[in-house]
């Protein structure tokens, strides 16, 4: 039995100031401290000087000695006898006379009811006035001066020290008094403190239920003093039968035109003040919201309710509580909430009227009770599932109970109505005769009297059940949590300027035209013909001067006729000629350019000076040509590439989860154009065949990369694979033998090696492999299998808060792990938080195990170096056996079956699952031997896990089996709420069903997890090009963006760059199409959408340029091309 922990809180009352009566100037008084109906404590009489003589207080005298009332498990009062006077006198706004009150109350922390009454009662501090005793009275009189409240909630969110000061106000108060008020100071204090921090309170939740009230009353019903009416609803079950109600009494009806004090005041009222405590001190520091018609949750928030709503509630009698509920949610009933809000979102909250009246004469009167027209209203709270969301809020239909049909609509969850637990716990006038109401003929409903048996309270719905239908009742009320039931990941800031997430890239080389372009060509031109005469020059005395030992500028005679003979040479060899012909096309080019106007004239000593001109500008530049080639200067560095090889992976991977298989396959080409000594491109490209159903492509490239690693294992284990589904088995032996042998104690190894030699029909070498695998499984498993109760919700958000690492993404990244999170296997058992990564996902996957030591980091950016592929394929090798091994309670057919989904690998996958189906089947029919003597099962493997669905749901998604896998993924995602992948398999599933609302529903819930699915990526895309089928620009780019932020590709920018478009925000629509091309210049579609900016930007030239790149990169889509031709027809 756990240990009782149990913390201190102190309330201290202080000074006390503006204190006034109407029978003198000095009068007793004395303070209460009291916790809801419980007194905690009273200081001692003490004499106090009103205010109003002389506007000066003194300190009491001596008191009388104070009384103290112990309070919860153990609480008492410290009372001291004397303020302390010192004769002096102080102002009236100072310090003022201390009441002399320490009250110690315990609280129990680790008890629900003790932290429960904190959160539902307020601290009351009244101050009475003891009146003149009466010689005949035997007890003292005394009459309120003023009280307020205090409220306790922050102490159980974790404050340990409160200082405030209280007003005063009268019980008969009905407005607000704003100058001279009474005042207390108050002080609470909580001991330590720390205890709060524990698991159990921060995992806690508060619910608050907050009433209006009734409106649309049925005709008849008429304020009366002996009529009132009670709400009731069910607290969270945690699973034992047991049903705690939580009600709300004294509703009463109100007239037209009549206003609320807590609706004037607009707070809502403690809800279990007595009624003894009216007037303001029994509101809270809660504001009631104004709430738009059209934002509720409810069911009459339509536009066409709007008329009907205003005229109930404003011209005709209602039923007002205008009261706050709240109670206290242990860890356990926070996560009993969530799941029966899983099973069923509707949650009933029942009304009764309760009806008093007298019967009998003299001393033989009798009160009686009576419960009329029982009715319930079906809250509907599946938005409390949706991430982030705490609150819901609207106008709810009443309608008469029948057990019958709650049980229906809750899917039984809730079967039993609460009143029938509140009359039994005597809620409804214990100690008190009843009897029976006939039942009222205008009213059209019937009575139940209490009198009979709690069994008839629900009889009078069978009677006539459409008291409340008629009238269209309805009830509007709020349901709130401190914590939401799914956390929501904090939203990033997004910048609004799409340049700013644009990575700065080194400038494009400048295309030079006009002059300059002229110039460069006689550079060029200039410089070719220097080294043709330099090879004539060579040829003609490269010898004579090697000979002499001369060099070739050395002067004299040999200088002069080498030159003569050189002239002769080109003269008589038509290469005089040759070259100058080949330098007339560039001097023709700087002459139209740059002389033009110059040219064009017919004065002949304008020719000669335009000519000499031209002679010296053409002379000048051949010396700067010259003397660039000549120079020894380096050449410029040649700018980096752009798209290095990890962000091709990244994008090849987002096309495969795209299911472009062209794009895919272009991006596994230029990978390995770049890189073809890496074994792990090799292996990408033979998973990529593997989707493609390509087997022997496949083969061939695991083939080759087996042939650069031999102890890369992923690719020795789908080489096997593939040999034997090819009916090559002695090769697949050998291959799946090495595999086993360089990694012994792989689970997944060892599987795939017996599924190998089952297709040989070898049974034995079969069996052998299984046994291993088993015996790697129970290696690292309890002796006794107990699936422990899941963690609560903020206890697994804090674990998994951290977003999985981003490295580079694969096209088989999401494994089981990522399915069976968060916090548990396959089988439900619970995991270490880093071991997400399914085996397998080596082959380049972003997945989360732990990296080896010493492992350097993986930059998204910049040309990888070769030591870091060789890490990545290290950990890959490591990853597909050594995160299975440290799961506990996992099936390994269930394991092996993952990461085969995740390659693609349909026909084995399979197989896993037909032994796992098998295996369940002999649990479930007690086969499985025991390990223990006690005789409980000790198999891990539970019948109709979670992950086994999951992996048969993929495995449908994988054959294009949409249907089925949708039927599993829904059944599963009901029994794991809060798993990110199986909401985002199950949007998958509507995506390509083509239903648009349900797989946005899903998306957009699964995009606000806290921890996001495996390949959150694809989610991201396709609830994007969702947005932009339902032409949601805004929301689209949005979504992009947060895809850019993860991980920028030219799909991802091209995305944003059409939402941008769709909204004529053409500026960013070009900053995010050019960021697109420049990581992908062969995409049609970024040409269209640039030629489409262009054009509405008045630049018809550009924009026929990039039409003619679409047409000529391949633009298929039929509606662009329509548009485009509005272009080339302009």
């Amino acid at each position: 039995m756990a240990s009782i922990m149990e913390e201190t809180l102190t309330i201290t009352l202080g000074g006390c100031r503006n204190l006034r009566s109407t029978r003198g100037e000095v009068f007793t008084i004395f303070g209460q401290v009291s916790l809801g109906k419980t007194v905690l404590g009273e200081s001692s009489r003490q004499e106090y000087k009103s205010a109003t003589s002389g506007g000066k207080e003194e300190e009491g005298k001596k008191g009388k000695g104070g009384k103290g009332v112990e309070s919860g498990g153990g609480g008492g009062v410290t009372s001291g006898g004397s303020s302390g006077g010192t004769g002096g006198e102080e102002e009236n706004e100072g310090i003022g006379q201390s009441l002399n009150l320490e009250v110690k109350h315990t609280i129990k922390v680790n008890d629900p009811q003790s932290l429960d009454e904190l959160v539902r009662n307020p601290l009351l501090v009244s101050v009475y006035e003891v009146l003149p005793k009466d010689k005949r009275a035997k007890e003292e009189k005394t009459q309120m001066l003023g009280i307020a409240h205090l409220d306790l909630l922050p102490i159980i969110q974790g404050q340990c020290h409160m200082e405030q000061t209280l007003y005063l106000q009268p019980l008969s108060a009905t407005s607000p008094v704003t100058e001279n008020l009474p005042e207390v100071d108050v002080v609470v204090n909580l001991g330590k403190g720390v205890v709060f921090l524990s698991d159990d309170i921060s995992n806690s939740n508060i619910m608050s239920l907050r009433v209006k009230g009734v409106y649309s009353l049925p005709e008849g019903w008429s304020p009366s003093p002996l009529v009132s009416f009670t709400i009731a609803t069910p607290k969270p079950n945690p699973g034992d039968n047991s049903l705690v109600p939580l009600s709300m009494a004294n509703g009463e009806i109100k007239p037209a035109g009549e206003v609320d004090l807590a609706q004037s005041m607009r707070l809502w009222k403690w809800a279990e003040l007595s009624p003894a405590t009216a007037g303001l001190s029994s509101l809270t520091d809660h504001v009631i919201e104004s709430n738009a018609i059209e934002d509720e949750s409810g069911q009459i928030s339509s536009y066409d309710d709007i008329d009907f709503r205003r005229l109930a509630e404003s011209r005709r009698p209602r039923i007002v509580w205008n009261s706050e509920l709240r109670t206290y949610l242990t860890p356990t009933l926070n996560i009993a909430l969530l799941r029966q809000l899983s099973r069923s979102p509707i949650w009933p909250v029942e009304l009764v009227r309760i009806s008093s009246s007298s019967s009998g004469r003299g001393k033989s009167k009798e009160e009686e009770t009576t419960i009329s027209h029982h009715g319930v209203a079906y809250l509907d709270l599946s938005s409390l599932l949706y991430p982030g969301v705490t609150r819901v809020f609207g106008a709810y239909y009443v309608e008469s109970l029948n057990e019958i049909e709650l049980g229906e609509r809750t899917n039984e969850v809730h079967t039993k109505n609460v009143m029938e637990s509140l009359y039994k716990s005597g809620a409804f006038g214990s100690g008190k005769k009843f009897a029976a109401k006939r039942p009222s003929t205008s009213m059209r409903a019937s009575v139940v009297s209490i009198n009979s048996a709690a069994e008839t309270l629900t009889s009078e719905s069978k009677v006539d059940g459409h008291v409340y239908k008629d009238a269209r009742t309805y009830m509007l009320l709020e349901l709130e949590l401190s914590n939401p039931l799914v956390p929501k990941r904090p939203a990033s800031v997004i910048a609004e300027k799409i340049t700013e997430y644009i990575t700065p890239h080194p400038p494009l080389p400048r295309k030079v035209s006009g002059v300059e372009k002229a110039i460069k060509d006689f550079h060029t031109s200039t410089t070719d013909v220097a080294g043709l005469l330099l090879a004539d020059y060579r040829g003609l005395f490269g010898k004579i001067l090697q000979e002499k030992g001369e060099l070739p500028n050395s002067g004299g005679e040999g200088f002069e006729e080498r030159k003569r003979q050189l002239l002769y040479s080109l003269n008589t060899s038509g290469h005089y000629h040759a070259y100058k012909e080949h330098m007339k096309r560039s001097v023709v080019q700087i002459v139209r350019e740059k002389f033009l106007n110059e040219a064009n004239t017919e004065d002949e000593a304008e020719k000669q000076s335009f000519l000499s001109r031209l002679y010296t500008f053409l002379v000048d530049e051949m010396h700067v040509a010259l003397g660039k080639v000549f120079s020894l200067e380096d050449s410029a560095p040649v700018a980096p590439t752009i798209v290095d090889c990890d962000m091709l992976r990244q994008y090849a991977a987002e096309a495969e989860s795209m299911l472009d298989l062209e794009l895919a396959e272009y991006y596994h080409k230029e990978l390995l154009s770049r890189e073809e000594h890496i074994a792990l491109h090799w292996y990408d490209y033979g998973v990529f065949f593997l989707l493609k159903g390509d087997l022997d492509n496949s083969r061939q490239c695991l083939k080759r990369a087996v042939a650069l690693d031999q102890q890369f294992l992923p690719a020795l284990l789908l080489y096997g694979m593939c040999s034997s589904l090819d009916e090559c088995f002695p090769e697949a032996d050998e291959v799946m033998e090495l595999a086993t042998t360089i990694d012994s104690s792989n689970l997944v190894a060892w599987t795939m090696r017996g599924l190998c030699y089952e297709l040989s029909n070898n049974t034995s070498y079969r069996d052998m492999c299984f046994q291993e695998a088993r015996k790697l499984v129970s290696s690292d498993a309890d002796k006794t299998y107990i699936t422990p109760l899941p963690k609560p919700q903020t206890q697994v958000s804090k674990e998994l808060e951290e977003p999985p690492p981003q490295g580079p993404l694969t096209s088989h990244s999401l494994s089981q792990a990522d399915i069976d999170q968060p916090g548990a296997d396959a089988t439900g058992e619970t995991t270490e938080p880093n071991d997400q990564t399914a085996a397998g996902n080596g082959g380049g996957g972003g997945g989360g195990g732990e990296p080896n030591e010493g492992e350097p980091e993986n930059t998204p950016t910049g040309p990888p170096p070769t030591q870091l592929i060789k890490d990545e394929v290290s950990r890959s090798m490591q990853e597909i056996g050594q995160t299975v091994t440290r799961k506990r309670h996992s099936s390994p057919f269930v394991q092996t079956a993952s990461y085969l989904l995740d390659v693609h690998a349909a026909k084995y996958a399979e197989m896993c699952l037909a032994h796992e189906n098998v295996l369940q089947s002999q649990v479930s029919n007690n086969k499985v031997p025991s390990s223990t003597d006690s005789g409980t099962p000790t198999s891990p493997y539970s019948s109709g896990s979670v992950g086994y669905h999951t992996a048969v749901a993929r495995l449908h998604l994988l054959r294009k089996q949409y249907k089925e896998a949708k039927e599993t993924l829904s059944w599963a995602v009901k029994e794991d709420v809060l798993n990110a992948n199986l909401l985002a398999l199950l949007g998958d599933c509507n995506y390509y069903l083509e239903d648009v609302a349900k797989a946005k529903d899903c998306y957009e819930k699964v995009v606000e997890y806290v921890t996001p699915p495996g390949h959150i990526i694809a989610v991201l895309l396709r609830l994007a090009d969702l947005y932009i089928q339902c032409y949601e620009p805004e929301k689209a780019k949005q979504t992009y963006l947060r895809a850019c932020r993860r991980a920028a590709s030219s799909v991802t920018w091209k995305g944003v760059g059409i939402s941008c478009y769709m909204m004529k925000e053409y500026s960013e629509a070009e900053d995010a199409l050019s960021e697109a091309n420049m990581l992908n210049n062969l995409d049609p579609v970024v040409w269209a959408y640039l030629a489409l900016v262009c054009y509405n930007t008045g630049r018809k030239q550009e924009a026929n340029q990039a039409v003619n790149f679409a047409i000529k990169t391949g633009l298929k889509d039929p509606s662009l091309k329509q548009q485009l031709q509005v272009i080339t027809q302009t």
